[in-house]
């Protein structure tokens, strides 16, 4: 090495430079890796999901932590449901929100008291939990007094949810000695006036980077909230739904070129069925981002769709892992690629579906009576997931509004109302059929298709179940049957016996499907 002398206050210290022949060492930064977890994980497992799943992370990477509100019990009865319904009580009685809240702040509280050692973290907490709760009791009172409670204030007090969760994890790791910043992204700077831009590419970009720019900023580990918020006129509930944490984790990824971004739940990952109604569904250790899209959209619930589409356009990779067990190797989304295995995939049941029916008038042309159904339906923004035509008629199989709380009602419910009174007007012969499901198999390749649908058919018909709509060959690798909500359950568990027993599994589709036909006829 040659060396030099610098001066730097008058002491001489001696510089090294590498040679020439010597090469500079550079070390590069850390990847990131982004963490959701959701409400239940963190109300059940929260000490266990900073010791063994945070903090051994960031021994190799840097760790961004994305948190839902808090759930103790269920879902249903999650701190995000129970602010929705003291927004609710505002129309009702407007005394009673402030008992909701209490609620909601002991709870916490108690949460606090049980999991923080250090009394001085723990009393930070427990102030900044009281904070919160008041800050939600204030929006809620000035809401009464106008005598309305705009989506703004909606996203407010939802929003409170999110930031105590993100408080009560980012005490828990300085608990453990290691330097952590809740980070609020309930107001950020980007507008979104028009509802369902997570394919625009402009739009996702300028999001991810404001939300990752917050991440960067600040010291330790960043805790962000689950709720983004973002300058509209409508809430983020409106234009996401339920399971917004999802997409907010996609997005900080995005922003962040994260090396992966991790979804942790309380089950090992993507079943073949939902293991809560099928016991014997097997896990899929992998999948591509496009059959995680097939599943999600048709009612896989592991993810938000979302999400899934902003992890697509952008090549993330994923995983989806069990808070119960972290070192389980979980469901592994990778980005495309060609299908490496044919067969079955998985079996998923959407509910909360109706079939709306509407009949062509007599006397009037084929084409002028889709014509304008489709101006109607084009009116109101809206399309069906399913639709058959005929010259006699046209029926729609779409999803209607589950039993939603207050404010968490989307623009899509509104518009498919509308749409449904206008048909109503125009066409008398019209016939709204509620509570039914789509059953869907989805298959990796497209020789699988009609096998499946084969087998969907006969499960159907041995159950003596009605079929009101079919769903084949529209997208090349789904088959699926519309049938109402009470058979659905039974029919889904019939069906993954019969796809997925060992025997399915080791024969090949063709002579199954030949076998099903047989049957059929």
């Amino acid at each position: 090495m040659k060396e030099a002398i610098s001066l730097a206050l008058g002491k001489p210290d001696i510089v090294t430079f590498p040679s020439a022949h010597e090469s500079v060492r550079t070390v590069a930064p850390r990847p990131w890796i982004v963490q959701k977890f959701g409400g239940t994980s963190i109300g059940h497992f929260a000490s266990k999901i900073v010791e063994e799943v945070i903090l051994p992370e960031t021994s190799e990477s840097r760790v961004a932590v994305i948190c839902s509100a808090i759930s103790r019990s269920t879902k249903a009865s999650g701190t995000t449901n129970r602010l929705l319904l003291a927004c609710s009580e505002l129309e009702t009685d407007g005394a009673s929100f402030s008992t909701i809240i209490d609620q909601v702040r002991l709870e916490h509280t108690q949460a606090a008291e049980r999991e923080i050692r250090s009394r001085e973290i723990r009393g930070r907490l427990i102030d900044r939990i009281r904070y919160e709760c008041a800050c939600v009791v204030n929006t809620l009172n000035a809401a009464y007094f106008l005598g309305e409670i705009s989506p703004a204030c909606v996203g407010r007090v939802v929003s409170a949810g999110e930031r105590m969760s993100c408080h009560y994890v980012t005490a828990i790791l300085q608990d453990h000695g290691r330097e952590a910043t809740c980070v609020d992204v309930s107001e950020l700077s980007v507008s979104a006036a028009v509802p369902g831009s997570w394919t625009d590419k402009e739009f996702v970009d300028a999001v991810a980077a404001e939300l990752s720019l917050k991440a960067c900023s600040v010291p330790g580990i960043p805790v962000i909230t689950g709720y983004f918020g973002l300058r509209s006129t409508g809430t983020l509930l409106s234009f996401v739904g339920r399971g917004y944490t999802d997409l907010c984790a996609a997005l900080v990824a995005t922003g962040l070129d994260a090396a992966q971004l991790q979804i942790w739940k309380e089950v090992d990952g993507v079943f073949t069925a939902d293991p809560r109604h099928v016991p014997d569904a097997k896990l899929l250790h992998s999948l591509s981002i496009s059959e995680l899209r097939n599943l999600t959209f048709y009612g896989s619930e592991v993810v938000h769709c979302a999400a899934v589409d902003v992890a697509k356009d952008r090549n993330l990779a994923m995983s989806i892992r069990n808070v119960r067990d972290p070192l389980g190797s979980g469901t592994l989304v990778t980005p495309d690629v060609e299908a490496s295995q044919e067969g079955l995939m998985a079996i998923t049941k959407k509910s909360y579906m109706a079939i709306v029916s509407v009949r062509s008038p007599l006397g009037m042309p084929g084409f002028k009576f889709q014509s304008r159904i489709s101006d109607i339906l084009q009116k109101w923004q809206f399309t069906g997931e399913l639709v058959t035509i005929s010259e006699s008629g046209v029926s729609l199989a779409i999803p209607i509004p589950e039993d939603r709380p207050y404010g968490a009602l989307q623009p899509a419910d509104v518009r498919l109302w509308s749409a449904i009174e206008e048909l109503k007007v125009q066409f008398t012969a019209v016939k709204v059929s509620h509570c039914m499901a789509l059953l869907c198999v989805v298959c990796r390749l497209t020789n699988s298709m009609d096998f499946a649908l084969a087998c969907i058919l006969r499960v159907l018909r041995d159950l003596a179940v009605p079929v009101r709509m079919v769903l084949h060959g529209a997208i090349d690798t789904i088959a699926g049957c519309v049938i109402e909500e009470a058979h659905a359950e039974l029919a889904t568990k019939v069906l993954h016996r019969d796809l997925f027993s060992a025997q399915t599994m080791a024969s090949p589709a063709s002579t199954l499907y030949s076998a099903s036909l047989d049957e059929i006829k």
